[in-house]
């Protein structure tokens, strides 16, 4: 349930944010991207064949 939610917040900060500027992108993406990509890349690495 976590898996799904968390896929899509994903694409959807990732563009927002890279639009911040890198002050602020810095800071905010530091917390949030952190924690999304790392999530994203243990599903890829756990599911290959997806």
């Amino acid at each position: 349930m976590s898996a799904p939610p968390r896929s899509r917040m994903s694409p959807k900060i990732a563009p927002e944010f890279c639009r911040t500027p890198p002050m602020v992108s810095d800071r905010t993406t530091d917390p949030l991207s952190v924690p999304e990509l790392t999530i994203t890349s243990l599903v890829s690495a756990v599911d290959p064949i997806e």
